[in-house]
């Protein structure tokens, strides 16, 4: 993975481009910062930063969206101008994850939370456009990369979505995915792929409420093996979450997380798109959870969390401690936003949709592969993909430069 320097954004088989080297060495990231620096963005610059369109050199590379993101100049600095995010596309997002110690990233959340990791595969590939199929399933891509012969592999699994809107007894499917998820996740010892190819495996977690978030968060984290500490997770709560600041048992949950995984990094919730007048209550409850969080990582790095609870420490290394907690402030990212990027006026979502005058989810649930030299799902003709329409914003683009400018924020604090 570490040797690819260049793969097609439209096969799903990743060859080399013509022009690209493919000699050995690792794919260089671009720093995440103006100044050269791989250190992460601060909270105040996040809090300062403009959109603006891109425009020259950027502009014309793949993958940029037509909108970015520019964070303000760090503290007593002299530029005019916003600080830099790292623009990390294709093998580059592999290789700042592997640099920074993980070959697993694990994303739990709503769907809100799966649009970014809809477009954190969408870097790896080199989508500019990225179109969400809808449906409460849990995911599982596969990058693979045969070192020193330019070629990689990749597949995108769905569990059997539950259909909530419909039948809510079907919820009973998302544990039954879970279990699916990790035969495909775990199918061999993590770790011990054949000789000379690396991989990366991306999951997300259904993780809605935070009831199921820990339920099933917690039974994938009951894998054997030591993947645990090569380990990405990032959690949110949102828009599902209205009723509590705190939920029961989910500082707790976060705390075992902490103990297990490799890092955890937090992510607010937009409060812009909480705009329906009945919704009012549940903003002011979702904007006091985005300032708990805040107060959690006292520092751009991370900071301080509650005292571990009782018990916590069967779940720590001898003489460790707690992990520093992180943050993306995707609340402080979309205070500014121009009009227009979103679906609809009063929808959370700000990525282009496949939508159904039955709902997302079908009534014969199923699981999805996506895999081979066109990508094409297994089966072609699936009973939960029938959709009549596509959800745009006003804009007129699927490019998601929410989407994008979250994502690259994520990476920039792997330093």
């Amino acid at each position: 993975m570490q040797s690819l320097r260049c793969v097609s954004p439209r096969s799903m088989l990743l060859h080399a481009g013509p022009s690209c080297n493919l000699g050995g060495g690792a794919a260089r990231a671009t720093p995440a910062t103006a100044d050269g620096s791989s250190c992460p963005l601060s909270a105040a610059q996040v809090f300062g930063g403009r959109w603006a369109n891109a425009s020259g050199g950027l502009a014309a590379r793949s993958g940029i969206p037509s909108l970015v993101f520019e964070p303000a100049p760090p503290m007593g600095s002299s530029a005019a101008g916003g600080a830099a995010l790292p623009h990390l596309a294709g093998p580059q997002v592999a290789a700042r994850l592997r640099a920074s110690g993980f070959d697993r990233v694990v994303i739990s959340g709503d769907s809100t939370v799966r649009h970014l990791y809809n477009r954190l595969v969408g870097l790896i590939r080199q989508h500019g456009s990225i179109v969400d199929g809808g449906g409460i399933a849990h995911a599982h891509y596969l990058l693979q990369a045969w070192q020193g012969s330019g070629v990689a592999t990749d597949s995108l699994w769905l569990s059997p979505p539950a259909n909530f809107i419909k039948a809510p007894g079907s919820r009973a499917t998302w544990p039954e995915g879970v279990e699916q998820l990790l035969a495909r996740s775990f199918w061999r010892t993590p770790g011990a792929a054949p000789a000379g190819v690396r991989e990366l495996a991306i999951d997300f977690v259904v993780g809605a409420h935070a009831s199921w978030q820990m339920a099933h968060v917690r039974r994938y984290f009951e894998q054997p093996g030591g993947w645990r500490r090569t380990t990405l997770l990032v959690l949110s709560l949102c828009v599902w979450e209205q009723k509590r600041v705190e939920p029961w048992g989910w500082s707790g949950f976060l705390q075992e997380m902490q103990a297990q995984a490799g890092r955890v990094i937090l992510l607010t919730c937009p409060t812009d798109r909480v705009r329906r007048a009945e919704q009012q209550e549940g903003r002011k409850v979702i904007a006091a959870r985005n300032q708990v969080l805040r107060d959690m990582v006292s520092s751009r790095l991370g900071g301080s969390a509650p005292p571990p609870r009782r018990g916590l420490s069967r779940l720590l290394r001898p003489g460790a401690s707690l992990p520093p907690l992180s943050l993306v402030d995707v609340d402080a990212l979309t205070q500014h936003l121009p009009p227009g990027l979103d679906v609809a006026p009063t929808d959370y979502h700000y990525q282009c949709m496949l939508a159904s005058p039955n709902g997302y989810n079908g009534s014969s649930p199923g699981d999805i592969l996506f895999t081979g030299a066109d990508g094409r799902p297994s089966p072609a003709e699936h009973p939960t993909m029938h959709y009549t329409r596509l959800l745009v914003p006003p804009y007129g683009r699927c490019d998601d430069p929410v989407g994008y400018a979250t994502a690259q924020l994520l990476l920039s604090l792997l330093c």
